[in-house]
């Protein structure tokens, strides 16, 4: 968004997504009966507490995203420093949502080359952070973390914001991509994640693409429509299990 302040355009966009876009985004996953695993960061959870409300009774899962969209790890923090962070993420979004996260996703993918070792001493399970595969895998930390797919490619804001890719070709390749992991399932179970930012998709000329993939996707069978920490406990389970 660059480095103004006050960088008005982007507080009102943040702000619109948390507003009035979130709602169009529940109301889309509402119709198929999809959950979703939020990215709650610290300053969020004790700001926006009627959301927080909004996603619990839905039975979404919070998994830390830091302190805030300004905030986050880099290789510039001494490991103290990095662990504080850790703490205070987690320890403020269990306050504020009554749910200790499981998982974590950094904000705008920071880290450094600890932050995974950080995590699973922190007592977390999963991390959301890397694209660099279709099927959760082990991390080598102490406990294991199970790594779960971020898969950036069909994520609405790096496709349609930064790549300025149209919505047509956003709705298209969502689909596209979920039908070729579909199809490669059949053989060894994969993971389809779907990223969306209500800031960007939740407005009311970008909505009806997020409904169109929505709408396709909902149609396949045989499809476990879950949420990320269920994810990493049945692929941790096995993964354990075929490391011993």
């Amino acid at each position: 968004m660059g480095d103004l302040y006050p960088n008005t355009r982007a507080h009102t966009l943040f702000e619109y997504g948390n507003r009035v876009g979130i709602f169009r985004v529940l109301q889309a996953l509402d119709r198929h009966n999809l959950v979703a695993t939020v990215a709650a960061n610290a300053d969020a959870c004790e700001r926006y507490p009627f959301l927080v409300d909004e996603f619990a009774r839905r039975g979404y899962e919070f998994a830390a995203h830091g302190k805030s969209a300004a905030n986050m790890i880099t290789s510039r923090m001494n490991e103290q420093d990095q662990r504080a962070h850790i703490a205070r993420s987690v320890e403020t979004v269990a306050r504020a949502t009554g749910q200790r996260p499981r998982g974590w996703v950094s904000q705008d993918y920071g880290e450094s080359t600890r932050t995974p070792a950080h995590l699973a001493e922190a007592g977390l399970t999963y991390v959301a952070d890397w694209g660099n595969d279709d099927q959760p895998y082990l991390l080598r930390t102490t406990p294991p973390l199970v790594c779960i797919p971020n898969q950036a490619d069909w994520d609405d804001v790096q496709l349609s914001w930064h790549r300025q890719i149209a919505l047509p070709a956003y709705r298209d390749t969502v689909c596209e991509a979920f039908d070729v992991l579909y199809e490669e399932a059949e053989r060894s179970s994969v993971f389809f994640g779907l990223h969306l930012h209500p800031w960007f998709i939740g407005w009311p000329h970008r909505i009806g693409y997020l409904e169109a993939a929505l709408e396709k996707i909902a149609l396949k069978s045989s499809v476990w429509q879950t949420t990320a920490c269920n994810v990493a406990d049945h692929c941790g389970k096995t993964l354990l299990g075929e490391a011993r």
